[in-house]
């Protein structure tokens, strides 16, 4: 819903085939669902909201700082609080329900943690470097909604190419009059 991309790993998505308001609804249904489901398992459902939490926060972060190059550490603390924690949460909530020790649980969520910042990493890779069909999404999308990701940061910082994008960057830049770069 928020990219508004109309392929995700190479299906349509519920928003381009139905529109966004059954895409929302479709949405709130599954999640409504999925609690129903967790309760009656083992879940904890502190480690979701949390999980949840760190979700949202990373993508109102991500939202709030649109045509904006963040540094290498702020990338990677948006990453963290977005598909990271998601990789986390399910493997710890896996973890749980295998009634496994809070060490393994622990280990889990960090590797959950490392596994879903490699994989956001790789898929920011693939905006720049694959087409939409090896990428299963239209490529160069969050660029275009000025979400600025760890490959242009380190392309920015290019000696013989860093003007140049910094420049198509400004010259394509948002119609509020917010910097591009």
């Amino acid at each position: 819903m928020i990219d508004d991309a109309p392929v995700r790993r190479g299906v349509p998505t519920a928003q381009a085939q139905y529109g966004p308001n059954v895409a929302v609804f479709v949405g709130d249904f599954l999640f409504t669902r999925a609690l129903m489901l967790l309760e009656n398992a083992k879940a904890d459902l502190g480690d979701l909201a949390r999980g949840m939490t760190y979700l949202c926060e990373g993508e109102v972060s991500q939202y709030a700082s649109r045509f904006r190059v963040p540094s290498p550490l702020e990338y990677f603390r948006r990453i963290r609080g977005k598909t990271a924690a998601l990789f986390a949460l399910s493997l710890v909530a896996g973890a749980k329900q295998c009634d496994a020790d809070d060490r393994t649980v622990k280990h889990l969520g960090e590797y959950g943690r490392c596994f879903g910042m490699a994989f956001q990493i790789q898929d920011d890779i693939l905006d720049f470097s694959a087409g939409e069909e090896q990428a299963g999404k239209p490529v160069a999308r969050a660029v275009l909604a000025g979400v600025y990701t760890l490959p242009l940061v380190y392309a920015l910082g290019h000696a013989g190419l860093g003007g140049q994008i910094s420049a198509l960057l400004k010259a394509s830049g948002p119609e509020d009059g917010r910097p591009g770069g």
